[in-house]
C-alpha cells in the first residue's frame, strides 16, 4: 500500500460479487470493524489528514492482527470488513498518539433472492 489507502485496493474484492452472480454463492457473512465515533476528526484536527491515514493503515493491521487475517476490505472511510469467524475478535479499543477510540464490531450477512421481486 506505499504507506496510503488505496480505495481499489481495499474495496470489497469483485471475486465475492462474481461468486453471488456466476456461482451457487447465496450469503456471506462478514465481520465489520468500526470506529464507534465514526470519523476521527480529532485526530484529524491535531495532527492532520496524512494522520488519519496513518491511523486507519495502523487499524487494518490491528485488525489482521487481532483476527489472524490477511484480507480485509474497505466498506467506507472508517469501515473495513472480514470473512465472518466465530474466533474472530470483538470490541476492542485502540490507540493512536495517545488517543483512545473504541472499535465496534458487527457481523453483516449479505444474502441474494431469486427474481427481481
Amino acid at each position: 500500500m506505499n504507506g496510503y489507502l488505496n480505495e481499489t485496493d481495499l474495496s470489497f474484492p469483485i471475486n465475492i460479487w462474481n461468486k453471488f452472480l456466476y456461482y451457487d454463492t447465496n450469503e456471506i457473512k462478514i465481520d465489520v470493524f468500526y470506529n464507534s465515533n465514526g470519523y476521527p476528526k480529532y485526530i484529524h484536527n491535531e495532527f492532520g489528514a496524512e494522520d488519519v491515514n496513518k491511523f486507519r493503515i495502523n487499524l487494518i493491521e490491528e485488525i489482521k492482527k487481532k483476527n489472524n487475517t490477511k484480507d480485509i476490505w474497505r466498506l467506507s472511510s472508517d469501515a473495513f470488513a472480514i470473512i465472518h469467524d466465530l474466533n474472530n475478535c470483538e470490541d476492542f479499543d485502540f490507540e493512536y498518539k495517545g488517543i483512545k477510540q473504541k472499535i465496534l464490531k458487527k457481523m453483516i450477512l449479505i444474502k441474494t433472492f431469486i427474481g427481481s421481486k
